[in-house]
């Protein structure tokens, strides 16, 4: 019974996806957290080794690596940083995009994953495959709000710019302001 309502839940319509769903998330999960927190390892350890935060010890880089990615994917928020979260980072694109990709692959979430990985399997056995409509309209609405997201952050980081306002991550550079604008969206939605 509960196996029907996940199935008719995510509007998939077809029976014994359930369990295939569930190994697919979590081989997703562990998967991509385990890229970033290697990713953000060895961001640390080559780039802010030497932060007081990681005592240049290997054992925190790889900590906070991990830390990070988890707190990440699940947009979780948390800040084991000292209450500047993110700031000390707002110049470090590497550090924001990363962040950013974790936050967006989470925020997705698993079942657009396993349509994802049927869509690659059927792609391979030269099948045709659709989308489910919960995907579809998941994808559709969650562009669509980062992209309005997107373009409000980035005229009001660009009009603080011309105010010479100080606010956090905040630049003269078009570079920064449209990466802080994704950035800052991925983070909201």
């Amino acid at each position: 019974k509960d196996r029907i309502s996940v199935t008719s839940e995510r509007g998939d319509g077809k029976n014994g996806g359930t369990v295939a769903l569930i190994k697919t998330a979590i081989i997703c999960i562990f998967a991509i957290e385990g890229i970033a927190a290697i990713l953000y390892s060895l961001r640390y350890y080559f780039v802010y080794f030497d932060n007081p935060i990681f005592d240049r010890s290997i054992l925190k880089v790889i900590y906070h690596g991990i830390f990070a990615s988890v707190s990440a994917v699940n947009n979780g928020g948390i800040d084991i940083f000292g209450g500047n979260s993110l700031e000390m980072f707002a110049g470090d694109y590497y550090i924001q995009i990363l962040t950013m990709i974790c936050l967006i692959i989470g925020g997705l979430g698993f079942p657009i994953f396993y349509d994802v990985r049927n869509f690659i399997v059927c792609k391979k056995e030269k099948t045709k495959f659709h989308l489910s409509y919960f995907s579809k309209f998941i994808l559709r609405v969650y562009f669509a709000i980062a992209i309005v997201g997107v373009a409000i952050l980035f005229a009001i980081f660009s009009s603080l710019v011309a105010n010479k306002t100080t606010v956090f991550l905040l630049t003269k550079h078009f570079l920064n302001n449209l990466i802080n604008s994704f950035v800052s969206s991925s983070h909201t939605i």
